[in-house]
Formats: C-alpha cells, structure tokens, sequence
C-alpha cells in the first residue's frame, strides 16, 4: 500500500511552531479554527499563539462544548472553569479583526451510553462549511479522543473526496506530560466500543479472519486496557511504549504497570513490544502500518485479519494512531482479507488530581503543530 504521510510536516517544539505560523501568515490566510471548550488549562493556549499573529484575511472559530445530557445542555449546566474559558475565548475574538466565533453545543452521553465520537462526526457536515479557507486548523489540546478522532476522520474525508477543496489540514495539541500526569478520569464507559466512521462491519459466518490488537499504552488507563482487552480476541497482541521519551524511565514504568495483564495473556510476546518517539506521531504512524502489513500478510493464509488500534496514550500518539487507521481503511475495497478499526473506552469526566503546582507545571507546555493534508501532500 502507498504510505501517504511517508513524508510529513511536524513541529515539535513552541518556538519552531511559532516561527512556522510566523512565516506561513506572512501572505494572506482564511483560517478556520475549530478547539474544543474544557476544563484543561491548556485550552487557549494554541489559539491566543497562533491568532495574536499579524497577518490578513478570515479568523474564524468553532469552539465545541461539552454536555453530557440533553439536560445539561437546555439548562446550560458545565463548570465554573469551562465557562470562564468560553468568556475568555469571547473576549479575545472579539479583539481580532475579520473573524466569527460560533459555539457548537455538543451532547456526549445519551441512556447512560457514549454518544461522543457520532455527534463529533457532525460537527463539519459538509464541504460547504470550509471550502471558504485556505486552512483549517483542529486544535485538540481540550478534545478527548472521542471527539477529535471522528471530526478528523469527517474532514479528510470531505478534503479527499473533493478534489477541487484545496483546503490545508493542521492539527495543533498543547503538550505537557507533567499536567497529563494530574488528571484523573472520574468513571469510564462500561463497554469499549468503536470509534464511529472507524468501526469493522459484522463479518458473514463464513468468514473467519483472525484478530490483532494494537495498544499504544499510556498511564492510569488499566481500567480502559482491560475494557478493551476483554472485547477482542486476538491472535496477537502488540505493545506499543514510548521511546525515546523526556522520562527515560517512562517505557519500564508503563510494562510494570500493565505487567500482569500483558505478561500473563498468551496472546502477547515480549517480541511484539514496539517502540515509538513519544514526540513523533508520523513515527507512530509507520510503525502501526508496518505491523498491519506483516500481520496481514502472515494471516492471510487463514481467511483474513482484523486489527483493532488502541490508544491509550497522548494525543500526539493517538493522531499517529488514527492516521495508520485512516490510510488503511480506504483500501479496504481492494484488500477483501483486511478489516481494520480503532476501539475506544470514553471517559466520563476528569478531575485534576493535585492543582496546587498548576501554575509551575504550566511553563513546561510544548506547542506542536502537524501539517496533515494540503499543499504538501499533492
């Protein structure tokens, strides 16, 4: 198969993203802006940098809130500090020229069951919502999983199958693994389901393709490992642990605490251990590809392969992820023996496990921008 982001784009660090933005906006740019409305107190970190930036043309906003019931969203119930940062939002757009800010509410749960990956897929409904930009830029700094997967999912979609849309794909995250190792989920769904677009259709009774699971693992997320582990049953189950990483300790750290899961299931060989750049999700991305060919191909002997991606990790690793599942499935109709999907287990809510180093351990915050279709790519 064509390997589309063999070459990429990436800026790993605050100051080389600055001085991209700082040069592209140099001629004139329609820029569509899309970040979600959290309680992370990186939320706003991406846009007041990249829109405090002189340069002409559109500045628009989608912020996306959050409800988690019909309820909730008719009353307009949410936290003291998502309010403040959607009032934050309001004041800075209202400072920048040419610009619109459109609040999309969206609700997340729905009968006690996660609804958030199907209502994220409608949050861009259709080429006309950004055929007027020349740039669309998916902040997920403040979006879980379960949102920024499919609404990434529904705008490649739409930019490649228009071919005349030349609009440019970025995507932006805030990173901070000191924060990340703060927050706490407070309850998960009961059941791992497939991200909506991203699922692997029922298989006839005379198909007996043979499964494998790719987990890229991440801190305080055994409850989800096991969610996930207990819907699938794979031939194979593959690891995959951050190297090189800012702690070097981080890969050993995470075995230790997935050790009796992992170590203890006769799917899983230590040979099967992949190591990625916890700061490159174009690695990631290879990796995962490499690992679906040599699966497919020593399965298919036996009728076929499904494999089942997993993050469980950042969100730089989580796009890697989504792009090899991406790529991958739209050659489903010329691989019949090749099935492939990302499972997920939302989260309910977060909290923050100790704020009174909040403020400290936000100037480690790291801007990173991927380029992920547009000009480049053509």
């Amino acid at each position: 198969m064509e390997t589309r982001w063999e070459s990429y784009i990436l800026n790993k660090k605050s100051e080389k993203t600055i001085d991209f933005w700082n040069k592209y906006l140099k001629t004139n740019k329609d820029l569509l802006y899309i970040l979600g409305l959290g309680f992370d107190p990186r939320t706003l970190s991406g846009i007041k940098t990249i829109y405090d930036i002189d340069g002409t043309g559109k500045r628009d906003v989608i912020s996306v809130r959050y409800f988690q019931s019909q309820e909730e969203k008719d009353k307009n119930i949410t936290s003291e500090t998502v309010s403040n940062h959607q009032n934050e939002l309001i004041d800075f757009m209202e400072k920048i020229e040419n610009s619109e800010h459109k609040i999309i509410p969206i609700i997340t749960r729905s009968e006690q069951k996660s609804i958030a990956s199907i209502t994220a897929y409608d949050i861009i409904d259709s080429i006309d919502q950004i055929r007027d930009y020349s740039d669309i830029i998916v902040d997920i700094s403040a979006m879980p999983r379960g949102i920024f997967i499919p609404l990434l999912h529904k705008i490649l979609k739409i930019i490649d199958n228009n071919p005349n849309c030349n609009v440019n794909l970025h995507v932006i995250v805030t990173e901070n693994y000191l924060l990340d190792a703060q927050i706490e989920d407070e309850g998960v769904e009961q059941s791992a389901e497939f991200i909506h677009g991203l699922s692997i259709p029922e298989l006839t009774l005379n198909q007996k393709f043979k499964e494998v699971w790719i987990a890229i693992l991440g801190e305080k997320q055994l409850e989800q490992y096991e969610k996930i582990r207990s819907s699938v049953n794979p031939v194979s189950t593959c690891a995959i642990l951050p190297f090189p990483s800012k702690d070097l300790r981080r890969g050993d750290d995470l075995i230790n605490h997935y050790q009796d899961k992992l170590l203890n299931d006769k799917d899983f060989d230590v040979k099967n251990i992949i190591y990625a750049d916890e700061q490159n999700p174009f690695q990631v991305y290879r990796l995962i590809r490499n690992t679906i060919e040599r699966h497919s191909l020593s399965l298919n002997i036996f009728g076929g392969t499904k494999v089942i991606v997993s993050a469980l990790s950042s969100k730089l690793l989580t796009v890697g992820a989504f792009l090899a599942v991406y790529e991958t499935k739209s050659f489903e109709h010329e691989r019949k023996n090749l099935r492939i999907g990302i499972k997920h287990v939302d989260s309910i809510s977060h909290k923050f496990v100790d704020e009174n180093d909040k403020v400290e351990i936000l100037k480690n915050n790291e801007l990173f921008h991927m380029w992920i279709a547009g000009e480049p790519y053509i």
